[in-house]
This record gives structure tokens, C-alpha cells and sequence, in this order.
């Protein structure tokens, strides 16, 4: 699980840059610990003091806040490769959480030997820019919210997610199952789980998708991405699919996975 984590995360740095042997190997030297989560099980909560760096290396997870009322704010979805926490070099408690919407795992990297990578110019510049489209799609999820009507909101979070993965080598021909019920869907969103039933209805009327329990099946990739209507060149290099190498075979079904609801 190190070794895979380590490489995982490599591939997700090398899609803004090619690594040299030795700056994957200083990767796998701060490597330390893995993890498995259920689902709704936290990586770190809201207050927790930071310690080390967390990366996702399988499954399906998201930043969140909880408000006062036992609400939760969806405010990012992490694929495998993604840092679970892209300012870690802040020393305040985590004024967020990150736990998992479908079961996968967790490996953690030493902050203390961060250092390390600072002196390597590609890691760096990899590091840096895998912080810039982490940003950009913060932006673009507030724009999300704050101007378009609910079918567009929906329909550009799934077809973002699609590009994602297919920029992980995770989108094997014109179908493909997310892992995410209809309460991370409006969570996510931020509207009520009978928007999100209701939009559901209409784009499954439309051949788009079909809801099943605890996951969507995209079943028209090309056509939702038709729908969300432009190419997210907010995910700039992330896009770059021709520097995708594959992942392994245990990787991809858990990148993949079916949701397991409790």
C-alpha cells in the first residue's frame, strides 16, 4: 500500500511535469502510513491539530464543513492522487474535514520532511500547480452555485468529475458509475435532496444517467459533457491525458468503486 501510494500520487504531480527517478524515490521515502475508510468514516475532522500530509490514493472522498445545525457543506470531491489538504504548510487546526463518501484508502507524508521537495525544482512547480487547479476548481464551484440553475449545476459537477477520472485513466468507454448517493449530490450543490431526486428524474428522462442506490450511472459520457456545454479549461494541465500512465488494476476498481451504503 506505501509503494502504491507513492506512486499514485507521482502520477498525479507527473501530469505537470516529468519526475526524474530520484525525486519519485525522495516521494517514496516520506511515505509512512496508509489508511482504509468506510464510508462517511473521516480522514481528519474540523479542529484537528495538522500533523502530517494525506493523499487519497483509492475510492472516493470530500472536503466538508458541517454548520450548526448538523447541515454539511460539500466544498470539494478527491479523486486518487489528490492532496487532502493542499495547504500544508498552514500550522492552524484544520478549519475543514475530509472523510469518505465510498470505501477507500489513505496514505500520509511526513510534513516535517516536505522540506525536501523544495529543493527539487520539479517537484515544486509540480506541487504549486497541482495547488492551482485545486483552486480553480474551487472557483468554478462557486461560480456553479452562485449563477446557474440546478440541471446546469448538476450536470457541470458530474461532467467535471468525468474529466477527472479520465485524466486518471478511469473512464473506460461511454459509461461510468460515481460513487455518490443523492445526499452528497446536494451536499455538494448545496440544495435540498428533493432538487436533486427531481433534476435526477429529468436528466434519467433525457438518457443522461440513471440513479441507482447509493451511486449515479452516467450511461452518455459524450452527452453529458455535451450538456454541461464548454470544455473546463479550469482544469488546465490536469487535462493533459496523453502524459496518463495506468494506474494498477487494484487501484482503478477501487478509483472506481461502487458506493457501499451502511
Amino acid at each position: 500500500m506505501l509503494s502504491e501510494a507513492a506512486r499514485v500520487l507521482a502520477h498525479r504531480l507527473e501530469r505537470f511535469g516529468t519526475l526524474g527517478a530520484d525525486d519519485k524515490q525522495v516521494l517514496r521515502a516520506l511515505v509512512h502510513h496508509s489508511h482504509i475508510h468506510r464510508p462517511k468514516g473521516d480522514v481528519f475532522r474540523e479542529g484537528d491539530r495538522r500533523r502530517d500530509l494525506h493523499v487519497v490514493v483509492s475510492g472516493l472522498f470530500c472536503r466538508y464543513r458541517l454548520l450548526a445545525d448538523g447541515s454539511r457543506q460539500i466544498l470539494a470531491i478527491l479523486l486518487p492522487g489528490d492532496l487532502c489538504d493542499s495547504s500544508f504548510w498552514a500550522e492552524h487546526p484544520y478549519d475543514f474535514s475530509v472523510g469518505a463518501l465510498a470505501c477507500g484508502s489513505t496514505a500520509t507524508f511526513s510534513r516535517t520532511a516536505l522540506q525536501d521537495l523544495y529543493r527539487r525544482p520539479a517537484l515544486a512547480r509540480a506541487f504549486s500547480l497541482a495547488r492551482h487547479v485545486d483552486d480553480a476548481i474551487s472557483r468554478e464551484w462557486l461560480v456553479n452555485m452562485g449563477r446557474r440553475g440546478m440541471e446546469q449545476r448538476l450536470v457541470r459537477l458530474l461532467s467535471e468529475l468525468t474529466w477527472r477520472l479520465e485524466a486518471l485513466g478511469l473512464v473506460l468507454g461511454n459509461t461510468i458509475t460515481l460513487a455518490m448517493n443523492q445526499t452528497d449530490l446536494a451536499d455538494a450543490l448545496g440544495v435540498t435532496h428533493i432538487s436533486v431526486c427531481r433534476t435526477l428524474k429529468q436528466l434519467e428522462a433525457e438518457g443522461l444517467l440513471v440513479p441507482e442506490r447509493g451511486r449515479i450511472l452516467v450511461q452518455d459520457v459524450a452527452a453529458l459533457r455535451a450538456a454541461a456545454g464548454t470544455y473546463p479549461a479550469y482544469l488546465g494541465a490536469q487535462m493533459d491525458v496523453a502524459q496518463v500512465t495506468g494506474l494498477t488494476e487494484a487501484t482503478r476498481r477501487h478509483a472506481l468503486a461502487v458506493a457501499l451504503v451502511n
